[in-house]
Order: structure tokens, then sequence, then C-alpha cells
């Protein structure tokens, strides 16, 4: 596959770019999940606290919240192309974007419930409907809901931050029950871990109900990039790109570097300034990172050369919902009880190993089924019941 950027897409092609950046923020969700995989077993507080800058530490300054973030910018621009062709079709809006929408939550709950406590396409599902009906009433009520969502979002990090520095330390783990899941992951009673995600969903489902604020934010920013033609080329494209490229990485990365603090100078930070850190780099610090991943993939693009990586990271874009779900299920066999119980057991450059390894055979695996069929099987699989055959789509 060549990747052309050099024009606007039509109505009925894909854009490659979107693709493109989608595939590299599902790895990249590999690259941050393993590590709480690997974790199973391991109480809360000694998960979370680093007292020395590890490998793990170092692998979550480039991917700890960033292609969460990368996976948010890039879903609201698929809504924005779903509003496009919706109008360019004569189709009511929001229509039937919000049976598309309950499909996704559907897929987040059965994610949540039978895989990863970690699921983010709930939280993804609610977001949307909000994006959706904000479309519906014209440009002026973006700029608007973006600046009452960085409000929202502000004050939830200074309310989090206040909690956290009257909590008694190490209380968090034990007053939701967390520790007991830890171990429980460790053994072989599947049922007991699929009853507990569910018994304990408010707690476990805390992040992306907190969060949405933030995720509305850069759902919002994905329609206002797409909106401003950064996903393709051409003279204004070019320049917003290599603002993305400076700006993204030039601050993006010293200031995500600063997570590497706590363990770097233990003491430096009392307990409720960890966590205003923690919260600033992952719900803040990690979205101007993403903005400059964005910026180098597009640049990127340009060098004919690796166009034979493209077109495999592509492929995970095309199989993004079906990459992702297994990735749930890979790591769940590796190191939970009923799999092969190596939760806790791992080194770091273990774990880093083996997340080359999975995503080398996801490229693979999305590009064999892009390359036959034309997408993934729950991407099929989705589309039968969204009722739309086989027309391609973004979101």
């Amino acid at each position: 596959m060549t990747v052309v950027l050099g024009h606007a897409p039509t109505p009925a092609a894909r854009v490659p770019a979107l693709d493109i950046l989608r595939g590299l923020a599902i790895l990249g969700t590999l690259g941050t999940n393993i590590w709480v995989f690997a974790a199973a077993g391991t109480p809360l507080v000694e998960a979370l606290v680093q007292t020395r800058v590890t490998l793990q530490s170092v692998f979550e300054v480039f991917s700890n919240g960033k292609f969460l973030s990368l996976l948010s910018i890039l879903f609201g621009a698929g809504i924005a192309i779903q509003y496009e062709a919706a109008r360019r079709h004569g189709r009511a809006w929001p229509g039937r974007y919000l049976w598309r929408s309950t499909l996704l939550f559907l897929e987040g709950l059965l994610h949540f419930t039978l895989l990863f406590e970690g699921d983010v396409l709930m939280g993804y599902a609610v977001a949307a409907v909000i994006v959706a009906f904000l479309l519906s009433r014209g440009g002026r009520a973006i700029p608007w809901a973006m600046g009452l969502a960085v409000a929202l979002h502000l004050l939830l990090i200074v309310a989090l931050t206040a909690v956290a520095g009257l909590a008694e330390p190490g209380s968090a783990g034990a007053d939701s029950g967390i520790d007991t899941y830890a171990t429980l992951l460790l053994t072989n009673d599947y049922l007991g871990q699929v009853d507990f995600r569910l018994n304990n969903m408010l707690v476990l489902r805390a992040e992306p109900i907190l969060a949405l604020p933030y995720t509305l934010l850069l759902f919002l920013l994905g329609v206002q990039l797409y909106r401003s033609g950064v996903f393709v080329v051409g003279e204004a494209g070019t320049r917003a790109q290599r603002a993305l490229l400076g700006w993204g990485l030039g601050l993006g990365l010293p200031l995500n570097a600063l997570a590497l603090l706590p363990a770097a100078a233990p003491g430096l930070l009392s307990d409720s300034g960890e966590v205003l850190l923690f919260l600033a780099l992952r719900y803040g610090c990690s979205a101007l990172l993403a903005l400059g991943y964005i910026g180098l993939v597009l640049w990127l693009l340009r060098r004919s050369a690796l166009s034979w990586l493209f077109l495999r990271v592509s492929a995970v874009g095309r199989t993004s919902l079906s990459t992702y779900v297994s990735q749930s299920v890979l790591l769940s066999l590796i190191f939970y009880g009923w799999g092969l119980g190596l939760g806790s057991q791992l080194s770091d450059g273990q774990i880093a190993a083996l997340f080359v390894g999975l995503a080398s055979v996801q490229l693979w695996v999305a590009h064999l089924w892009v390359t036959r069929w034309g997408g993934g099987p729950l991407e099929r699989l989705r589309k039968r019941l969204e009722g739309i055959g086989q027309r391609p789509a973004h979101a």
C-alpha cells in the first residue's frame, strides 16, 4: 500500500493518517496495559509507588496516558467524519450513530466484565453521544463545551488532590478491596474475578467517570483538528503538523519526564504533591505528548522508506477493536491465574521483550486479516449489527 496524503480524502475514502495513528495508539495501549496485567498479585500501593527509576517507569514516560489521549483525539476525529457523512447523504444526526454508540457501550461492558477492569470503551461511548449532540448544535457549541470541559477537569484534579492529601497513606487499596482483587487475579477462579468486577463496578469504573470532562475535551479537540485539515497534506496542514511536532515533543517530553521525579528524588514531594503530579501528567501533559506523536507520524509519512511499516500499523488501526480486545485476552492468559499465572513474576526486561513480541504478532495478524477480509472479526460483526454493510467507517 502506498500511503497518499497529498489530497483530502474523497467522501468514500478512508483517511490513511487516521488509520496509521489509530494503529499506533492501539499498540501503545498494549505498551501501557501490559504493565497493569503483569502486576497481578501485587498490592496497589506497591504497584504504584516507585522507589527507584526502573525500565517500567521510563517506559511509562512515553506510554502511560499518552496513547489513551491519542486514541481519544482520533475518536473525536472519527465522530466528525461520521457527522459529515450523515449530512452529506441527508441522514438525520445523531440518528443511527446513537445505536453505534450503544453497541460500543455494550462491547465495553462485556470487555470490562469478562476480561479487564481498565476498559475504555464504555467511557468512550458516553462521551461520543455527548459530542454527537454538540455537533448537531453547530460550530459555536464546540468552543463553549471545550471551555466548560477544561474548567470541570481542573476542578476535579484539585478536588482529587485535596482528597488524597487528607487520606491516610495506603488506605485506598484496603478500603476499595483492590488488593483483594489483585490476589484474586492469580487464582484460577475466573468466575470469581468476573463476580468481583460486577460487584465493584462503581469503584473499578471510577477513572472513566471522573475523566469524562477530559475525554470530552480530547474528543472535541479531535473534531477541531480534523476540520482544520491537520490529517491531510497541504500548506496549512504542513504548518500545523510542524507546530504539533515542535510544541508537542519539545514541551511534552520534558514535562512527562517529570514522572521520574518521585523515584529519582524520594521525599521531595509530599503525598498530595505526588498525586497532583500524577494527575497533571496523565490528564494533561500526556495529551501534549500525544499531539507531538501526531506531528511526528505525519512528518514520517513523507518518508517512503517506512511505507512497509505504515502499511502494517494501518492494518492495526483498521482492526482496532479486534486488536484491542485480543490484547486483553492474550495478557489475561499470560498473567492471570486461570492462564499461565505469570503475574508479578517477570522482570521489567522480560515484560518489555514480551511487549515487543506481542506487538510484532499483532502487526502481522492484523495485516493478514485486512489483506484477506478487509477488517478484523469484531469489526465485521459490529458492521452486521449496525446494519451498515461493509462501507469504510471511522470512529
